[in-house]
């Protein structure tokens, strides 16, 4: 447990130092006077935390898991958070019902249906990455294949 406590120590300083992604305040003055906000209502906001953190109250926004208590006095690192596409690898085209579309008439027996341009793969829904970049911020690939499935089409 020790070691994990000093790599995530040494994680955060290369995030804060070197990668600029947070800075580091001393205390809830130090955010106070970081975010332009009343210490006051800083105090109050953590007071409302640590006591959902204790079982003495629930949360207001129905958070259930508190991984830490924080003190007043202890340092904090502060990073803004903003979603942002990470990268879109491209997609497959789908309509509003997930059915994959196809340019070109598939040729298997699952007898596809013209759509505008395209063609409609029958039986066959895209789901998640496959759709291409509808996750919004820091989506990273490489589950595309669970994202795909398909319904069985018996043709009698």
């Amino acid at each position: 447990m020790k070691l994990k406590i000093i790599l995530f120590y040494f994680i955060l300083q290369f995030y804060a130092n070197q990668k600029l992604f947070f800075v580091t305040v001393d205390g809830f003055a130090g955010l106070a006077s970081h975010l332009g906000v009343p210490l006051d209502t800083i105090k109050r906001t953590f007071e409302a935390y640590n006591a959902a953190a204790t079982g003495l109250m629930p949360d207001v926004y129905g958070k259930r898991v508190f991984p830490v208590h924080f003190q007043e006095t202890q340092k904090l690192y502060v990073g803004v958070v903003t979603p942002a596409i990470h990268y879109c690898m491209g997609g497959t085209r789908f309509n509003a019902a997930g059915e994959i579309l196809s340019a070109d008439k598939p040729t298997d027996a699952l007898m596809p249906r013209h759509v505008g341009r395209r063609y409609q793969i029958m039986g066959l829904y895209g789901v998640g990455e496959v759709t291409g970049g509808l996750h919004g911020g820091n989506r990273l690939a490489g589950t595309y294949r669970s994202n795909f499935f398909q319904t069985k089409t018996i043709n009698k």
